[in-house]
């Protein structure tokens, strides 16, 4: 059950990094500009914020299972139609739809994992969970690419309906209904839980820095398959080798929080070394320095702090607003998509054509994200801030 679970959420990790080395092949096949086509990141990542906030509120008041089959079906059939998109207007529509699945299934699969393990169970069974779901940014661009390479960009989507259904078959097989309705919230409870997170500026601050980090690598997603194929000349394969060594040096970031916390906190450490990697990025714009070394070493120093600094920030709003912990990671996860869509269009728009370029903004909203950063380890933060 657990691997079941894991592999539902990690539908929509799965479907933005699967499709990112295809996004040149994607630009020349509909006649759209780069910046177009980049817009099909920005409107996945805002589907994923409405499918988080629709998908928490209809799980506790219909049910996990029914919103977990409506879920998948969904993005089943988005996957299916974008395949056979022919403009780039039909594909970012479709792409949107197969965002809010993803991202109602994610927040439904977390629900049924915690209504089914024992209390003693649940922060044990969530790590395995998020140990599994660490495993797709780093895969989906090598298979993406390797997709890409060999069948076109419309087979990344055909795989990822096919995915859809195998899952779709599985879960109406396996997964039986979970929620307790004498235990349950009220959808009255729910949006009254939903204010009182608002209410908390801890939750504003540290769901800020975790939006900047998480901006920076989907402004990275977005643009960099057009340096990587483009201008530096690799395949759609070997881009997406560059992507899962990006994605591991994130992986080796988790590993890490237990290290930086001893010595004085993971999150604000984590916001510092994302700064460092930024700041390598520009420098070797304004150095004249191009190519894959100068773009990918840097971003796996910011990968590597963002993999410290998100799992610290999480913890940290949990551990501050007791009793509302799905209400704030729903807020903060769409919260975080949403200002992620927001980064990617403006950087759409942007004329980025050297690391300079792309550097310049990326630092700046890493910058942004260290100045609120509190400082300490998350077991000393000071519960003041979460009035």
């Amino acid at each position: 059950m657990l691997i079941l679970l894991a592999a539902i959420g990690a539908l929509g990790s799965i479907a933005i990094h699967l499709v990112v080395p295809a996004l040149p092949d994607i630009a020349a096949s509909v006649s759209a500009t780069p910046a177009q086509v980049q817009l099909a990141i920005s409107f996945y990542l805002a589907g994923m914020a409405a499918g988080q906030l629709a998908g928490g509120y209809a799980a506790d008041r219909l049910g996990r299972r029914p919103v977990i089959l409506a879920a998948i079906a969904l993005f089943t059939a988005a996957s299916l139609a974008a395949a056979f998109s022919n403009s780039v207007a039909l594909l970012i529509g479709f792409r949107f739809l197969q965002a809010a699945g993803g991202g109602a299934a994610v927040i439904a699969a977390r629900a049924v994992l915690a209504d089914i393990s024992p209390a003693d169970m649940l922060a044990r069974r969530m790590a395995a969970m998020m140990s599994l779901l660490l495993m797709s940014p780093a895969l989906s661009p090598v298979l993406g690419g390797l997709l890409a390479s060999y069948g076109g960009w419309r087979a990344n989507f055909l795989f990822l309906s096919a995915c859809g259904a195998g899952l779709l078959a599985a879960s109406f097989t396996n997964i039986r209904e979970s929620l307790s309705r004498a235990g349950g919230d009220k959808p009255a409870g729910l949006r009254a839980g939903y204010a009182v997170v608002l209410r908390y500026q801890a939750f504003w601050r540290f769901s800020f820095v975790i939006a900047c980090s998480s901006s920076v690598m989907f402004g990275f997603l977005a643009t960099s398959p057009f340096f990587l194929i483009q201008q530096y000349g690799l395949s759609p394969a070997a881009a997406g080798w560059c992507y899962f060594a990006v994605a591991g040096a994130g992986i080796g970031g988790t590993f890490a929080v237990k290290t930086f916390e001893r010595r004085g906190g993971a999150f604000r450490a984590g916001a510092a070394l994302c700064v460092c990697g930024c700041v390598a990025i520009l420098c070797c714009g304004f150095a004249g320095l191009q190519g894959v070394l100068p773009l990918i070493a840097p971003m796996m120093f910011v990968a590597f702090g963002v993999g410290i600094s998100a799992p610290a920030g999480v913890a940290s709003i949990l551990r501050l607003i007791e009793g509302r912990a799905g209400a704030a990671s729903s807020l903060s996860g769409a919260f975080q998509m949403l200002a992620a869509g927001l980064t990617t269009t403006f950087l759409a728009q942007w004329p980025i054509e050297d690391l300079a370029a792309l550097g310049a903004p990326l630092l700046a909203i890493s910058v942004a994200g260290l100045i609120l950063a509190p400082p300490g380890r998350v077991s000393e933060i000071d519960p003041l801030l979460s009035r």
